[in-house]
């Protein structure tokens, strides 16, 4: 009756310690593993900033997916918001925007290019903005080419709006 006794006794010490050593080596994983940091999230692109004496119209935001070594092609005029009674013209209406590489952020570098044609340049363009996030303006005529020369995919977060120069 003792052997039995002492083997009922055993066996809760014994599950007692096998989920001690249990918790000790899954504690020990945890810490070899390292932190589970989450990824950054992104900010998103800064404000329009308002230039003295301009006159801009909307905030616009637009995501756009450029595939890795990829041209992505926008029409300023297709983006151009006004009021109805303000007629754009070539030579005064113009788009004000800023950007930001929101996917993968922050490992979005200077791999992506904002292009226009020159004018009369036999279809040659010029670089109007590069980089992870910056600002810059095209004509309302203009075509606006974003160009990836990485390997992987990019989003860029676009906000945008619509100018007139006031003579």
């Amino acid at each position: 009756m003792d052997a039995g006794r002492a083997q009922r006794t055993f066996s809760p010490v014994f599950i007692l310690l096998a989920l001690v050593v249990g918790m000790a080596i899954g504690l020990l994983a945890g810490i070899a593993a390292g932190p589970r940091l989450k990824p950054p999230v992104p900010p998103h692109a800064k404000p329009i900033v308002k230039q003295s004496g301009e006159i801009l119209y909307g905030d616009n935001v637009q995501v756009v997916k450029v595939p890795a070594g990829e041209r992505i092609h926008l029409k300023v005029f297709d983006l151009w918001k006004g009021p109805g009674d303000v007629a754009p013209e070539c030579a005064s209406a113009y788009l004000r925007f800023t950007w930001i590489v929101r996917e993968p952020y922050p490992d979005g570098r200077e791999d992506l290019a904002l292009e226009t044609f020159i004018p009369q340049g036999n279809g040659q363009t010029q670089v109007i903005g590069s980089g992870a996030a910056g600002e810059a303006t095209a004509g309302y005529c203009d075509d606006l080419w974003l160009f990836n020369s990485s390997l992987q995919d990019y989003r860029v977060e676009m906000r945008y709006a619509s100018g007139i120069t006031v003579s």
